[in-house]
This record gives C-alpha cells, sequence and structure tokens, in this order.
C-alpha cells in the first residue's frame, strides 16, 4: 500500500496525532504516526515499510518482510517501531534513529526478531481485523489478534 498525504498545514502533525488530522488512514494497523519524531511507517503488501520524514520530506523504504505486513506501530518516545507479518508469523522490532542532533540521514535497523504462533485461517479472511500492535511501555509491546488472545515481546 502507497500512502499519499497532504496536508495544507503541515503544523496540524505537530499539534495534533494523525487519527485527528486524518482519522480514515488510522483505520488501518499498517500505518502508524509518531508525534514525537514527526514520522509516519507504512507497510506495505510486498514486505517494505515506507517511513516518511514529515520534517524533511523524504522516505525511506526498509525491505522488513518476505510478504504483506499486517500491522506496525511506534513506540511512544518514537526509537523503535515493530512490524508484524502474519504471512511469516514473524514480529520485528526496528531501530530508528537519525544522524547527530536529528540532522543527516535516518538509519534504521533491524535489532530483534521473534516467531510468533500461526493465526487461524478463518482471521485470514478479514486481513483488517487479523492483528494490532499496542505499545505497554517504551520497550514492551503486545501483539493482540482477532480471536482476543494477546502476546507481550520485549525489544
Amino acid at each position: 500500500m502507497d500512502v499519499i498525504l497532504h496536508c495544507v498545514d503541515p503544523g496540524h502533525l505537530k499539534v495534533r496525532g494523525l487519527d485527528e488530522v486524518f482519522p480514515a488512514v488510522c483505520k488501518f494497523h499498517q500505518v502508524s504516526h509518531c508525534s514525537a519524531t514527526r514520522r509516519i511507517a507504512v507497510g506495505a503488501k510486498n514486505g517494505n515499510i515506507a517511513l516518511y520524514e514529515l520534517r524533511s520530506a523524504k522516505c525511506q523504504h526498509i525491505p522488513a518482510h518476505g510478504c504483506a505486513i499486517t500491522a506496525c506501530a511506534f513506540s511512544p518516545d518514537g526509537k523503535f517501531l515493530v512490524s508484524y507479518a502474519s504471512g511469516e508469523n514473524r514480529l520485528s522490532f526496528w531501530q530508528t534513529s537519525t544522524g547527530m542532533f536529528g540532522l543527516g540521514n535516518s538509519q534504521t535497523k533491524c535489532t530483534k526478531s521473534y516467531s510468533t504462533s500461526p493465526i487461524a485461517e478463518m482471521s485470514r479472511l478479514n486481513p483488517m481485523r487479523v492483528a494490532k500492535l499496542v505499545w505497554m511501555n517504551n520497550r514492551t509491546v503486545a501483539l493482540m489478534l482477532a480471536d482476543g488472545s494477546e502476546t507481550r515481546f520485549n525489544v
């Protein structure tokens, strides 16, 4: 999925979150906004993550998974991004950082990956509700599946 967002006043995203400015976009668990670092992450069907830098209007493509990304989410402090691909039963943590004092190119690297339990075949029929990622704190994320199960992972 490719996303094009245009905000006439970019200051809106400084003050309010993506869910307030573009509420329809936030219904997709493959999209995450970090107000701390002013970035938007979008998980694609090809397994890549597009990381949009709102400050510099640049996009970084990260080859994250071998199949469609089901969900992604920034940590509350913006230092980590987590991605989940139900097709390969894998959850990965990505360390997001910029150059010194926010200058220079951003670098994103995978710091940890976990194998996850396979999801029920019935859940795959509705990809919008398969899973979502919820950060419990800056280092722990919960993978919440459509069947009501929850598994926590640490960076």
